[in-house]
């Protein structure tokens, strides 16, 4: 194994930043699942994270931004669950 550290991704802060589809912090899920489609959902204690389809971006929308009976599930949130008006939280760039 190569023993040089290397970047396994990059927190965006600036939201003048867009993804290649527009997509950026000023987004809502409903702008990810029309520009990307939804490839996998996972869920956290805290938030939900979002990977799109056909990119290495990905997206956590905080569960405060969820239906009341879905901010504290520990099971799986389907994409149909989250509201279209879900705000992005955090922009994640990653390398494989």
């Amino acid at each position: 194994a190569d023993s040089i550290p290397t970047i396994e991704n990059v927190r965006v802060f600036d939201a003048r930043y867009v993804s290649d589809k527009g997509i950026g912090l000023n987004s809502t899920f409903q702008d990810i699942q029309k520009g990307y489609g939804i490839k996998k959902i996972v869920t956290t204690l805290n938030s939900i994270v979002v990977f799109p389809k056909g990119s290495n971006l990905y997206f956590t929308i905080d569960k405060e931004e969820l239906p009341d009976n879905l901010r504290y599930a520990t099971t799986s949130i389907e994409a149909v669950q989250i509201p279209n008006t879900a705000k992005i939280k955090y922009l994640m760039l990653g390398w494989e």
